[in-house]
């Protein structure tokens, strides 16, 4: 009597430990991965959990990538001794925690797209690809949160633009000294500190201040908290002034 082919369904309700998954993943053969898992290392680094075995580099990446996706809830998990979903893994712990081959094989088409291990998808199927419904809206969701960014940020964009034109024609209307007007400031600054000084032809100096510091210091304490007078501009100011001065006379 002809029987119907079940490995549809075997598929359907195929299930695996995460290491299992992990290193079929790697492509290890079916007949080698009880003995490769059986020699893995279990490890835990702060919130990530992995497998390792010398012979098979990318069990790592593999288990860390499923646990990961555990983690963010993204791959459903069951208890293969009552069969029961769980949506989170239980107490940050991986061991019990099997995964059915279809939700595995949704969970790598949407966040491994590339990737087409030989015991989730045949020949066909890594060629082209029929996506279920399920599988579609969720890449239609990621495709729609990714606009709705790209929509955020070139508003954003835009609006530090904006932001940056008004400060440019803010800078502008602040009357900010051309390099002319800023030559004639420093030179009155210079006549006048020749003339406190005593420095021109028939002038005494002022009795008031007998040197620079003197007369910064009354600047600072007659004028406190003014914009441009302070200690260190002043000190930078005067000799700058004095420079400016000079050049012009030259």
């Amino acid at each position: 009597m002809k029987t119907n082919d079940c490995r549809a369904l075997q598929n359907h309700y195929a299930i695996y430990s995460i290491p299992q998954a992990a290193a079929l993943w790697c492509g290890v053969p079916e007949k080698l991965v009880g003995r490769i898992v059986q020699e893995a290392e279990f490890s835990r680094v702060d919130d990530s959990q992995h497998w390792k075995h010398p012979n098979v580099e990318c069990l790592e990446l593999t288990s860390r990538a499923i646990f990961d996706g555990i983690l963010n809830n993204t791959l459903p998990t069951t208890e293969y001794k009552d069969s029961k979903t769980l949506t989170k893994y239980r107490n940050g712990e991986l061991d019990g925690m099997h995964i059915y081959r279809r939700f595995l094989k949704e969970w790598m088409l949407i966040e491994f797209p590339n990737e087409k291990p030989a015991f989730l998808f045949n020949d066909d199927e890594c060629y082209t690809y029929a996506i279920g419904t399920k599988v579609f809206q969720k890449l239609l969701k990621k495709k729609g949160d990714a606009e709705e960014k790209l929509k955020h940020v070139t508003q954003t964009n835009k609006e530090l633009l904006d932001k940056n034109k008004s400060l440019k024609v803010a800078i502008e209307n602040t009357g900010a000294p051309g390099v002319r007007a800023k030559t004639s400031y420093l030179n009155i600054i210079a006549a006048l500190l020749h003339y406190i000084q005593g420095d021109l032809h028939g002038i005494d100096s002022h009795t008031s201040f007998t040197s620079e510091t003197n007369l910064i210091n009354a600047i600072i304490e007659n004028f406190p908290n003014v914009a441009g007078l302070s200690p260190s501009n002043l000190h930078h100011k005067f000799p700058e002034a004095k420079q400016s001065i000079q050049a012009s006379r030259s």
